[in-house]
């Protein structure tokens, strides 16, 4: 959607056409809440440092009006301005406490049913391996392939309402 936040729409198609997600893991997963995933870090074998990597180019924070509902796809960051990082979460409930503090870059259009099961897997609850809420088994994330939008899936204005397709 890169009509909500371009730069970072560009970044994640650029590192998703160089293979950067390509072999990363789900290193957050928390039931009605989200999954994250795609931090380089994770793919070692020291699940201490996943969820701390990141690419070295800074990624603008392109904050929106965008509704977090399930389904949204958004950057991570550390919670302070100008911290916005390439690793990606995937909304698995509403949660419009996040409104208006990452950067939106996509929604998912088929596949819900992947982050249900992911949101299915035992997680560590309180980090003794690694970061909390990370999964005890590695949700691997195969590849990740750069996609233009869906023909017929229409486009959102920046409130995330979706309009007709033409």
């Amino acid at each position: 959607m890169p009509e909500l936040a371009p730069t970072s729409v560009e970044r994640v198609l650029t590192l998703s056409r160089e293979g950067y997600y390509d072999g990363t893991t789900f290193h957050r997963v928390i039931p009605g809440f989200m999954i994250q995933g795609g931090d380089p870090n994770s793919r070692d074998r020291d699940p201490t440092n996943d969820g701390r990597g990141g690419d070295p180019t800074p990624i603008p924070d392109e904050f929106g009006a965008t509704p977090f509902d399930r389904g949204v796809v958004a950057l991570a960051n550390r919670g302070q301005p100008g911290s916005t990082s390439p690793q990606l979460f995937i909304m698995h409930a509403e949660n419009r406490g996040l409104n208006g503090r990452y950067n939106v870059v996509g929604r998912v259009v088929a596949g819900l049913e992947l982050v249900d099961a992911i949101t299915e897997v035992e997680t560590d609850a309180v980090g003794r391996w690694g970061p909390k809420d990370r999964p005890t088994q590695n949700v691997l994330i195969r590849k990740v392939t750069a996609m233009t939008r869906p023909s017929g899936a229409g486009s959102s204005d920046a409130a995330g309402r979706t309009a007709p397709a033409s």
